[in-house]
């Protein structure tokens, strides 16, 4: 869509700001030197205080008013520009698809691109706007008081022109990459946040940190950029002032006009510090405009089937295919797993066995992205994500019904209570809306665990990884959830360790200590 073009009271009154604010910089230095000159020649001079001292006012009161109507009319038409692509966009999102949901990267990344390009004027083209007529007031006024600075001056102008266009072409590299890592970074986070019973548990979130910290480093990038920016403004101030002052001839030495080519140099960081940061901001919505041209990625997922039955959503692939793991091992402090060759295929129920310390947790945690491992880990289809069961929920100081909701925030009652019946909680069905307690106190060890089961059968996840889940359970509670793993199998793949064999478990792989049989 088209932008409309920038008002002209705005603009108007993007300039006078501007203008007054450097105006008055520049007329207040004057006069303090001026001032200070005038009481050293006691009296030999004479110095006209009051009309400069009247002219300083006048100015502040311009800026200020024109400040604070730069700040109402940049802003309301900010909003308004902000609303009319909103709804620009939300109208061709509905015209190309009949579901009105966005996927959250997307949505996030819309409302991110719309802002950009909404504060456009008010962020670059009005800064740059101010620049070109400050640049030219300046122009003319050095070639009319001191014609002898004028080759310096625009040789200053044209430097200030390159290095803004080299600040926006690095911002607009360091804003892609910057997006680019927001969206592993994101990515992951979600793969994690899925992949675990509850994100708190996660001690070291393995994969997760690498995107972590790359999203930070182009973070600092970005910022350092504009930083490096600005010190670069400074040193040329710096530099032009040297030169300025090694080139003027002798007789111009004692004009008091001289006295203002130094102020204004000295003060390039303040009167050209907004086009500085307008480039970042030309550079993010040059960004934006490019994304927005894309068709949005909308979310056709099928709805929650409500029914009787086990099977609580259609998912859009609602089997995996194969699993397979490639000298896979995982990875803590100094310690590394045993490396791993397998494959499984959906209806594969998968004992893991050893001994105390041989690493069937770390195994679980490492493939559910939780610590550090190294190998490779396939699924397919690409989509199908993990589930990993703590040992311990995490229980929280809450009612039941709000403990099973993280696993699935739109399941209603009769689906709670499906996944209450998986886990042969059916005897909790009239209490989704008791307390809990803190860390689930008023429920058994056993129960506390099989919560994690409620939350897996919950979760839109093909891949289980359950630890330990018959621990503190008895005998015919654990043969009847042996019977209920067996049948959710059927579509699934699950991995289960275990330090005891359950006749009932009809388990059809075995992993022992690293072993594959």
């Amino acid at each position: 869509m088209r932008l409309r073009p920038v008002p002209w009271y705005l603009i108007a009154v993007a300039i006078v700001a501007a203008t007054s604010t450097l105006a008055l910089l520049l007329l207040s230095s004057w006069f303090i030197a001026a001032s200070a000159l005038a009481g050293l020649s006691a009296g030999v001079v004479l110095f006209n205080y009051i009309l400069p001292a009247a002219a300083i006012r006048l100015l502040a009161i311009s800026r200020i008013a024109s400040g604070y109507a730069y700040n109402y009319f940049g802003h309301a038409d900010m909003l308004s520009r902000l609303g009319r692509i909103r709804s620009h966009l939300y109208d061709r999102v509905m015209a190309e698809s009949q579901s009105s949901q966005l996927r959250a990267h997307e949505l996030e990344n819309l409302d991110h691109g719309t802002q950009a390009l909404a504060n456009q004027a008010l962020a670059v083209k009005l800064p740059h706007l101010s620049f070109i007529t400050l640049a030219l007031a300046l122009l003319i006024c050095c070639w009319v008081l001191v014609p002898q600075l004028l080759a310096l001056f625009v040789l200053s102008m044209a430097l200030c022109v390159l290095l803004l266009a080299w600040h926006k072409n690095t911002m607009q590299t360091r804003i892609v990459a910057l997006r680019q890592n927001t969206a592993e970074y994101r990515t992951s986070l979600e793969h994690q946040l899925r992949s675990a019973s509850l994100w708190s548990l996660s001690e070291n979130h393995g994969g997760l940190k690498t995107h972590q910290q790359n999203w930070a480093q182009a973070w600092i990038a970005r910022r350092s950029s504009e930083y490096r920016a600005e010190r670069y403004l400074f040193a040329l101030a710096i530099l032009l002032l040297l030169i300025a002052v090694s080139l003027l001839p002798q007789p111009l030495l004692g004009s008091p006009l001289l006295l203002l080519f130094p102020l204004l140099l000295l003060s390039m960081p303040d009167w050209l510090g907004a086009v500085v940061r307008a480039q970042g901001a030309a550079a993010e919505s040059e960004v934006s405009a490019l994304h927005l041209q894309r068709e949005p990625q909308v979310n056709t997922a099928p709805p929650i089937i409500r029914s009787n039955a086990i099977t609580l959503q259609a998912i859009k692939n609602t089997s995996v295919k194969k699993l397979s793991l490639q000298q896979f091992s995982w990875q803590r402090a100094s310690k590394e797993g045993e490396a791993i060759n397998a494959e499984f295929t959906a209806g594969d129920l998968v004992l893991v066995q050893g001994d105390s310390g041989s690493g069937k947790t770390s195994l679980l945690m490492a493939m559910a992205g939780l610590i550090a491992h190294s190998g490779q880990l396939h699924i397919q289809p690409g989509n199908s994500r993990l589930h990993y069961c703590d040992q311990h929920p995490h229980i929280l100081a809450d009612t039941l019904r709000h403990n099973l909701l993280i696993a699935a925030p739109t399941a209603c009652d009769q689906q709670l209570q499906c996944a209450l019946d998986f886990a042969c909680l059916s005897h909790l069905h009239n209490a989704l809306d008791q307390w809990l307690g803190d860390q689930g106190r008023i429920l058994s060890g056993g129960e506390a665990k099989r919560i994690g089961l409620a939350r897996a059968w919950l979760c839109e996840t093909n891949i289980w990884l359950l630890d330990e889940p018959f621990e503190a359970i008895d005998r015919s509670t654990r043969e009847q959830l042996s019977q209920h793993l067996n049948q959710a199998r059927q579509e699934r793949i699950i991995l289960l360790v275990s330090h005891r064999k359950e006749l009932s478990l009809h388990h059809n792989k075995v992993i022992t200590l690293g072993e594959f049989l």
